[in-house]
């Protein structure tokens, strides 16, 4: 829409021309210009300064008065402002009837323009313009806009933003002043949420380091490329003759920018010189939240940092006429952006944000809230009409969509993200030092809310254009993890070895800006001293590796860790130790911590003892937490005094904040919330319940008579969560206590009931614990979601009460739980976390065990053994795992024990040694095991673990091809499982029935039962066991040639297995990724993926894994027409199937060195190859097995010329494909009709019948 226009012209001399412009229609002006005399005095002009500058700082006594006496005059300058201007005169049109057609044409669609080059006159507060008609008043806040114009200056910017680029800001902010200084994120952040609705099409980025040197080199290499640069910062204009200012080596009458220095200490730096370099960086916009920015100096025209900024060719600029409140600028620049991504004019913007500065006067002072009308500071200089900045139609930026991802990776917390600015600084100016920084404080003091704070505000204001990466250590990591969080699971980057992975991601994140945080990293090396590590030496040394390799290149990277130190690292980092919120930050959180009781910061605004509570607190979230919902009942004097006695016991403030809010309840909720001692994290009080009610003897000894009923728990706890000590779930009856509770109520309970009492309620607290463990163990077992969730919930309950039983050689209690744990960890994925508390009870129990040792140590013993026994199975450490299985076999071999204890054990360890000789393709063997156990378990009825066996037996019989045998095996097995209602056993049985189909050809029946175990698994939570359904759906889908669904399916088992560190199993998928890559005959691509897999297999010593990426290294050689190469590959997998006896894969090397025959025109070696091939495809009896060889063995043929013989290869292959309704069928059928053309059709047909007895097929 066109604005009309009202001109204000100065003449010089007193003299202005008032002219109006409707719309596009021509001019018109006053035939005669008006005098006009600035209405403000020198006087006049001080107390307006005094008014705005520093009236707040003491806002006491007879400074209301005076304040009160500048609001008034302020409306009389304005009055006397617009009667010069609009003056009724003799002439016509004269000012008075030009301004009544803007009235009528609406002053919401006008816009006031006032021209000048003397300062003296822009100076002027030409906002103040004020109609004293009814219902008018202030023009600035009426009219679309007011601002001033210099003439004389060319625009050198950029007339509008490209249709193909975001709009671009850049955001200079300077905090020289550090902790002193205006919070770093005051008024970016309430712009920055102002920008957040068209996020996509905005690119905000920070100048980093905010020096001057570097706003030079910005602008002058990207000229033009900013659509406007905003400076956050101080602002001061030097007024002559004796400025305070002189001392910083600055000149007097002009105005003046604070930069910082690299050591960021401030910079000042003059109109001048700020114009002289800004002079061709063709930036169109220019916003200034600076103090006195647009202040005009008397002699110089263009003293001020507005006038010169303009002079460089700027479109427009905002900036403020005197010093201007933080809250101000916070106010005016949410209201200014959120209008500009609305797409108005630039002067619309200032308008929209001078009215919220109108409603919105308040601002917090030592007397309380003062209205302070400041909504006339911030001014516009205009050098076009209608500028609009943003377009409508501009492109979307694709910063944008990585902050939203950056969103996701770092959530805010309970109380949301609470400023933390001055904190922000500290590691803003530490990552100028160093690219690591380490945030380092006690448990609670919020360095994960820090770090992911951080995050979110390095990548809104463009710092991390490469991506942020979140990897979280809370249990265990290594560098597969870290890399998996970089590149992602289940990619292309997964064809790569892990060295090839590193060498890649480290390229990326040297060569991009990108953040990295590593959260709870204390668990790398073992938190606290003595705690066992979580990742291995190995890994620690990788991860040290992977950090210096950063060194020198663009990525930061910041480290949360309760250790006060991570040295081993082998970098350079900035340690940060977190303390307390700053101030205003505690301000911020008090206020939402008393909403949750009911009052808020207002309700003391007369008291000047509540600030003084919040210094007391020192800004610690946790005292804050359990202190201030006192104030519901107390006053914060009342607090003060008491909390102020505490610290004459205690030195900490949240030792002294929790004795504080602890003696505040009532007597009986204090005496039983010390049972809360016993527990870690979480509280159930269904269970919390149930264990009073089987301690109460104990209880009432040393605690007291229980509550009289279930309802008074509830109350108790409730008590707790008013006084902020604990949270509550909402919808639940679970309780969230803080880390700091349990320690604080262990010694107040030490001080009541002695080390005795403690020691009773702990014994309670473990036998307690164990019979739930118990009890819940084949609900977990069973992966059963219900008690999967109790441990989840209990987890740390779990593991207090683990290690008391162990400290006091409960051994029979402590198996109790290990086993609960066990289960638990290893359905959740959390192989490192359990691997680590395993070595630890070892350590406790001994890794080898006499004889003579007590019998609950010895059970205990024999399931740590054997646990590890199994994860050394798991990772193809057969000698290992064989010596610990046999090393149990002995000692119960030795041990005189009734059979119905020894023999299940020992027949446990019979089962495991069957599948390490299976492992070992020693398949007589291991069914020797296997039946050695079954006897076991036949005979003593356990027909569970006789299940198991059936089971593997299937899968030996599968191994030797006995489909028909290996069904009735599982049927046998999944008939036990259905019975009992074990549904996660029966799930590996349909997965195997669905492997039998799958050799039987039968791909849809196959099909049912992968999706049968898998609806089990998925609804279990059983990711890492879903996963393996999700593979052989991919099998399905390959055979099917369906192969983008394949891949699919491929990729998401794959994302799993590489997310839970399970390399054997990725390895597979990796193979199998290889195949479909082959198959789209990317070679390169199958090459890599086929690689990536060999180099698991071979550094695990899987040789019989190994040897089938052997063969398909072949097969892609033989492709490449590298005959050589491809019999060298299969030869290699060739002597591995022959030593293990794996005949029916040895065929297929059989197979490929026919074909490498074949195509090198060694005829007869290629027969001799075939027939091999079938020969053991024969003996196995699975027909679909031979097709492919006889197919082969037809064109060889054909290519002898022997053109009868075959139409009979080809006949016995086409036989079984259709038979099996096998894909190939259509090849085959290709084949035929080539064998038709050349023989004739009654010569086929004699052949096809002489070779089948029957009709031939219909191919053509």
């Amino acid at each position: 829409m066109t604005m009309n226009i009202l001109h204000i012209t100065d003449l010089g001399n007193g003299k202005v021309q008032i002219a109006w412009q409707s719309g596009s229609a021509v001019l018109r002006s006053c035939p005669e210009p008006i005098p006009f005399t600035d209405p403000l005095s020198v006087e006049d002009r001080e107390a307006l300064r005094w008014y705005l500058e520093e009236y707040l700082q003491f806002p006491y006594g007879a400074e209301r008065f005076k304040a009160e006496r500048v609001e008034k005059k302020m409306k009389e300058w304005g009055k006397s402002i617009f009667e010069q201007i609009f003056a009724k005169c003799d002439f016509d049109p004269d000012p008075r009837s030009l301004y009544q057609e803007a009235v009528r044409a609406g002053l919401e669609n006008c816009e006031l323009c006032i021209t000048s080059e003397d300062a003296s006159f822009l100076n002027i507060p030409w906002e103040l313009i004020y109609d004293p008609t009814q219902g008018r008043g202030y023009l600035a806040l009426n009219l679309a806009g007011l601002y001033r114009h210099r003439t004389g200056h060319k625009i050198e910017a950029p007339s509008a933003v490209p249709g193909n680029a975001p709009f671009r800001i850049l955001l200079v902010i300077a905090r020289p002043y550090g902790e002193r200084d205006v919070p770093l994120g005051m008024v970016a952040r309430p712009m920055l949420e102002a920008l957040r609705a068209q996020r996509a099409k905005i690119e905000v980025e920070v100048l980093r380091p905010p020096t001057f040197d570097e706003l030079q080199r910005r602008l002058n290499d990207r000229r033009g490329y900013y659509n406007l640069v905003h400076f956050d910062g101080h602002g001061e204009f030097a007024q002559p003759p004796d400025s305070s200012l002189t001392r910083f080596g600055v000149s007097t009458g002009a105005g003046h920018l604070v930069f910082e220095k690299k050591d960021g200490s401030p910079h000042f730096v003059s109109a001048s010189e700020l114009g002289q370099v800004l002079a061709s960086a063709h930036v169109p916009l220019f916003v200034l939240n600076a103090c006195q920015s647009a202040i005009e100096g008397a002699e110089d025209p263009f003293s001020s940092i507005a006038s010169q900024l303009i002079a460089t060719g700027a479109k427009g600029v905002v900036a403020m006429s005197y010093s201007v409140y933080a809250i101000t600028a916070a106010r005016f620049m949410q209201r200014f952006y959120e209008q500009l991504i609305s797409h108005a004019s630039l002067s619309e913007a200032v308008t929209a944000a001078r009215r919220r500065l109108w409603s919105e006067r308040d601002h917090e002072t030592s007397a309380g809230k003062i209205e302070l009308l400041d909504w006339m500071v911030p001014v516009l200089y205009q050098q076009e009409y209608s500028v609009v900045p943003i377009p409508e139609r501009i492109r979307e930026s694709e910063e944008g969509i990585e902050f939203a991802k950056v969103e996701d990776k770092c959530p805010k917390g309970q109380y949301g993200f609470i400023g933390r600015d001055s904190d922000i600084l500290r590691i803003e100016r530490a990552l100028r030092a160093s690219s690591c920084v380490l945030i380092t404080g006690m448990s609670g003091i919020g360095k994960t809310g820090l770090a992911y704070g951080f995050a979110r505000w390095f990548a809104e204001t463009g710092s991390c254009p490469g991506g942020v990466f979140v990897s979280s250590f809370k249990g265990g990591g290594n560098i597969g993890k870290v890399l998996g969080d970089i590149l992602g699971y289940a990619t292309d980057w997964s064809c790569y070895t892990e060295e090839e992975q590193k060498k890649e991601a480290i390229k990326y994140l040297r060569e991009h800006p990108c953040l990295i945080i590593w959260d709870n990293f204390e668990t790398v090396s073992g938190y606290p001293e003595g705690a066992e590590s979580l990742s291995t030496d190995e890994d620690r040394r990788k991860l040290a590796e992977f950090l210096q390799a950063l060194r020198g290149g663009k990525t930061h990277v910041l480290i949360t860790t309760r250790k006060p130190e991570e040295r081993w690292l082998g970098v350079a980092y900035s340690l940060i130790e977190l303390k307390g919120l700053a101030y205003h930050d505690a301000v911020l959180l008090a206020n939402r911590i008393l909403q949750t009781v009911g009052r808020k910061s207002e309700d003391f605004k007369d008291d000047k003892n509540y600030p003084e509570l919040l210094r007391l607190l020192h800004g610690h979230p946790r005292a804050m937490e359990v202190v201030l919902p006192q104030l519901r009942w107390n006053t914060p004097s009342a607090v003060i005094d008491k909390l102020q006695r505490n610290l004459e016991t205690y030195a900490e403030i949240l030792d002294a904040s929790s004795e504080y809010a602890f003696s505040q309840m009532p007597e009986e909720a204090r005496k039983h919330l010390l049972l809360l001692s016993l527990f870690t994290s979480f509280v159930n009080l269904d269970i919390l319940r149930i264990f009073v009610a089987g301690c109460e003897e104990v209880y009432r000894a040393v605690i007291g008579e229980p509550p009289a009923d279930a309802g008074d728990y509830e109350r108790i706890m409730n008590e707790a969560v008013q006084n902020g000590f604990i949270n509550r779930i909402p919808q639940t009856h679970i309780y969230q206590l803080h880390p700091s509770l349990p320690p604080f109520l262990r010694h107040r309970l030490m001080e009541s009931a002695g080390e005795g009492g403690v020691q009773k309620l702990d014994t309670e607290f473990i036998k307690f614990y164990a019979a739930f463990a118990a009890q819940l163990y084949e609900g977990v077992r069973n992966a059963n979601q219900n008690a999967v969730s109790i441990v989840e919930i209990e987890e740390l309950n779990f593991l207090r009460a683990l290690r008391i039983a162990v400290k006091t050689e409960q051994w029979a209690l402590a198996q109790d739980i290990a086993q609960t744990l066990d289960e638990f960890y290893e359905i959740r994925g959390r192989f490192r976390e359990w691997s680590a508390l395993r070595s630890s009870l070892l350590d406790h129990t001994g890794r080898e065990i006499s004889i003579d040792a007590p019998r609950n140590l010895a059970d205990l013993w024999m399931f740590l053994l054997g646990n590890e026994a199994n994860e050394a199975l798991r990772e193809n450490r057969l000698d290992d795992a064989e010596h610990f299985y046999k090393t149990i076999i002995q000692y119960l071999q030795t041990k005189t024990l009734p059979e119905p204890e020894a023999k299940p054990k020992i027949a446990v360890c019979y089962h495991q040694l069957g599948i390490i000789a299976e492992e070992r393709q020693r398949f007589d063997v291991a069914e020797q095991w296997y039946r050695k156990a079954l006897e076991i378990r036949e005979r003593l009825g356990l027909e569970r673990d006789a299940a198991t066996d059936y089971h593997q037996l299937g899968m030996i019989a599968q191994e030797r091809q006995q489909f028909d045998v290996a069904e009735q095996w599982y049927r046998k097995a999944l008939e036990i499982f259905e019975k009992l209602g074990m549904e996660r056993d029966a799930a590996t049985d349909y997965h195997q029935l669905g492997m039998i189909a799958e050799e039987r050809q039968q791909f849809d029946v196959a099909e049912q039962w992968y999706r049968k175990a898998l609806e089990i698994r998925e609804r279990l939570g059983l990711e890492r066991y879903a996963a393996d359904d999700y593979h052989q759906l991919g099998r399905i889908a390959e055979e099917r040639q369906q192969f983008d669904v394949a891949e699919q399916w491929y990729r998401k088992a794959l994302e799993i297995f590489e997310k839970l560190g399970m390399e054997r199993d990725a390895a597979t998928d990796y193979h199998q990724l290889g195949r479909i890559a082959e198959e789209r005959q990317q070679l390169d691509a199958a090459e890599q993926w086929y690689r990536k897999a060999l180099e698991i297999y071979e550094r695990l010593g899987l040789e019989r894994d190994a040897a089938g990426d052997y063969h398909q290294l072949g097969m892609i050689a033989q492709e490449r027409q590298q005959f050589d190469v491809a019999e060298q590959w299969y030869r290699k997998a060739l002597e591995i199937k022959e030593r293990l006896g794996l005949e029916r894969y040895a065929a297929t090397d059989y197979h490929q060195l026919g074909t490498l025959a074949q195509m090198r025109q060694r005829y007869d070696e290629a027969e001799q190859w075939y027939r091999k091939a079938l020969e053991i495809f024969d003996k196995i009896g699975h027909p679909p097995l031979k097709v492919n060889t006889l197919a082969v063995f037809g064109v060889l043929r054909f290519q002898q010329g022997r053109l009868h013989e075959s139409v009979a290869w080809f006949a016995k292959a086409y036989g079984i494909a259709s038979a099996y309704r096998m894909p190939v069928v259509e090849v085959i059928k290709s084949d035929l009709r080539r064998l038709l053309e050349a023989i004739g059709r009654e010569g086929f047909v004699n052949a096809w019948r002489e070779a089948t007895g029957g009709e031939e097929p219909r191919i053509t």
